[in-house]
């Protein structure tokens, strides 16, 4: 819509999270007994100014960063412009239902979604912070999407052999 703020999400997180095939589901990728989105491990770092992430067994990068001091799961999504939150997420990091307002549209490979604009007091990533972060909550997100609106305030990120490296 003219003169409405667009945020996209990713092709990859669309079609990693559309709803799954009946002969998908008999497969139990996402079963009750192995939880969507496993977190990544913690790679070696060579500097104190870095963090590494090993990419899980569905080849996803799935961080722990905190908003507002709460820990909150996060996707990592090159092809998403903002960070983004569930509602889940945004309401365990103390952003109240009654704050937001989805006047925004966020357009994603399944189409597009009704968006609320935040401001996060702080996102804390290992040793780095950004205060007064930009952010939506996305209606009908399951997970927490790390974007390039966080992503590029590092001093650099590099993804390669199964490996992210974020330095700062």
């Amino acid at each position: 819509m003219p003169g409405e703020p667009q945020m996209t999400a990713s092709p990859q997180y669309a079609a990693a999270h559309r709803d799954l095939a009946p002969a998908e589901k008999a497969f139990g990728r996402w079963s009750d007994e192995q939880p969507p989105y496993p977190l990544s491990l913690l790679g070696q770092s060579q500097s104190a100014h870095s963090i590494v992430y090993l990419a899980n067994k569905d080849g996803d990068f799935v961080v722990n960063a905190d908003v507002n001091g709460v820990t909150t799961k996060f996707l990592v999504d090159t092809g998403a412009s903002t960070v983004a939150l569930s509602l889940a997420g945004a309401l365990s990091a103390g952003i109240s239902r009654n704050e937001l307002v989805f006047e925004s549209r966020a357009v994603t490979a399944n189409g597009v979604v009704r968006a609320a604009p935040v401001r996060l007091r702080e996102v804390r990533l290992g040793g780095f912070s950004v205060r007064d972060m930009p952010a939506a909550v996305i209606e009908g997100l399951d997970v927490s999407l790390l974007g390039m609106g966080l992503l590029r305030r590092f001093q650099s990120f590099e993804m390669r052999s199964g490996k992210v490296t974020l330095t700062w």
